[in-house]
């Protein structure tokens, strides 16, 4: 009875072992928890997935170029390679991209983008004459892995085509040097048409009043522009800036300076940018004129993220549109240019400290906007430093500054110069440094000697164009 009941407890124990001991002779090893061998797979996957590639060359694809299963099956559906083996076909051009210091996974993206490049094309016929000729116009192999990269097709692309537009720019006056930064900004100017594309809009911008010297600046700068529609883009902006009051001769000057305005989207850029300043009280002359003088920010700076915030700023401060739009006809630079948190904020902060209130701010933005553009190091504290030298108090400075806010804009020496001359004379005051400052030497000498024979004299000396100062007195 008593063997009887351990039994059960026997066979509980022993039933695991039993079962492991099963399990490793069913694995072949005769061993528990055997691992079941590993089967390579990739014979079977290469008859099946990749059309009889090898297994080396499949290896040689994926673990020294790095390109991924969909990769290969892209390069077998695309690569027309006759009776050579794709790696056979791919390997000579791979180490040629490789010399010129492209790297894998440049090489593998030129492949995928173009792959018909690889198995159309030739080493020799193609590719090595194009680069060569590319390294004689005076780009080094990093510029034409560069090039090769951003526009692959360029290899494939007929040389004696691309001897053709070098000589027609050099016939405009553009060196070689100029060239390669040309098509190394912009290589798919080199698959515009000549007659269809590039010599129309030549003759386009010589009916605005272009010579060759600007045309060939213009194209220098940039020639993203050349890829554009003649009729559907560039002049209807021709005729949109006409609209305004800007005539051709004009236009043609703004596009030399900034070409890329001619790349500007007319529906989405440049219309809501002129409604915008119409609402702000802006007419078409002026927005004219500030085109004229600034285009680049028509092009470079956006509504939402330059234009706007800045106004809002200078509103903030308690200008009205009149004001705002007053500052901008004066310095349209200041919509794009200067920056909002490191370059004007910072400014305004400088000036209430120095004591000025948000009216006296937005009086003297208002009257000088050019001050904007002025650094906060090197003119507002010298300027201020010299005032103080010269016993002016911070009061007094604030006064000069809101009726005079160019004064900023001249050097210490000019300006301690011209006090020391005021000071000795008895005709310095906060009330007529400013009027003096903004005379050019000889007014300001007559203007002071006149002053000085009046006061001698006690007789009211009259010269011509030459005002009178209000007496000085004494702080």
């Amino acid at each position: 009875m008593r063997a009887m009941r351990r039994c059960p407890i026997r066979v509980g124990f022993l039933l695991p072992l039993l079962m492991l001991l099963a399990i490793g002779h069913w694995s072949g090893t005769g061993k528990p928890f055997a691992a079941r061998p590993c089967i390579p797979r990739q014979s079977s996957r290469l008859k099946s997935d990749f059309n009889g590639l090898s297994e080396p060359d499949l290896l040689w694809l994926s673990d020294d170029l790095g390109v991924d299963d969909l990769g290969v099956r892209r390069m077998l559906t695309k690569i027309r390679i006759g009776n050579v083996s794709l790696v056979e076909c791919l390997k000579p051009k791979v180490q040629f991209l490789r010399k010129l210091g492209m790297d894998d996974s440049q090489v593998v993206k030129t492949i995928s983008r173009v792959p018909q490049l690889m198995g159309s094309y030739s080493l020799e016929g193609n590719f090595k004459p194009t680069v060569l000729w590319l390294k004689k116009l005076g780009m080094d192999d990093r510029q034409v892995a560069k090039m090769i990269t951003k526009v692959p097709a360029l290899m494939a692309f007929s040389l004696a085509n691309l001897k053709l537009k070098a000589q027609w720019l050099k016939e405009m006056g553009i060196a070689d040097s100029q060239f390669v930064k040309i098509i190394e900004q912009n290589p798919n100017f080199m698959f515009l048409s000549l007659q269809d594309n590039l010599q129309p809009k030549l003759l386009w911008l010589q009916e605005l009043g272009m010579d060759g010297s600007q045309m060939a600046k213009m194209v220098v700068k940039s020639a993203q522009w050349l890829a554009l529609s003649l009729e559907d883009n560039l002049k209807p902006k021709l005729q949109w800036f006409k609209d305004l009051g800007i005539d051709g001769s004009q236009v043609a000057a703004m596009i030399v300076k900034f070409p890329t305005l001619m790349a500007v989207s007319l529906e989405d850029n440049l219309k809501p940018k002129e409604q915008w300043f119409k609402k702000l009280g802006i007419d078409d002359s002026q927005l004219a004129k500030i085109i004229v003088k600034f285009p680049q920010f028509m092009g470079s700076y956006s509504l939402e993220g330059n234009f706007k915030p800045r106004v809002q700023w200078l509103k903030d401060l308690g200008m009205d549109d009149s004001q705002v739009a007053k500052t901008i006809t004066k310095f349209p630079q200041f919509l794009g240019s200067c920056s909002l948190e490191d370059n004007l904020k910072p400014k305004v902060q400088w000036l209430k400290k120095l004591g000025m209130d948000g009216t006296q701010v937005a009086k003297m933005i208002a009257n000088y906007p050019n001050f904007l553009g002025r650094n906060l190091k090197t003119s507002f504290q010298p300027t201020v430093d010299t005032l103080r030298a010269h016993d002016f108090t911070d009061t007094q400075i604030v006064s000069i500054l809101s009726r005079c806010p160019n004064l900023i804009s001249f050097s210490s020496g000019r300006l301690a110069e011209r006090i020391s001359l005021l000071e000795a004379s008895g005709f310095l005051s906060d009330s007529s440094l400013g009027t003096y400052m903004k005379l050019t030497d000889g007014v300001f000498k007559a203007r002071l000697q006149v002053a000085q024979e009046r006061q001698n004299t006690g007789k009211r000396i009259r010269s011509p164009n030459i005002a009178t100062p209000k007496r000085a007195h004494r702080r």
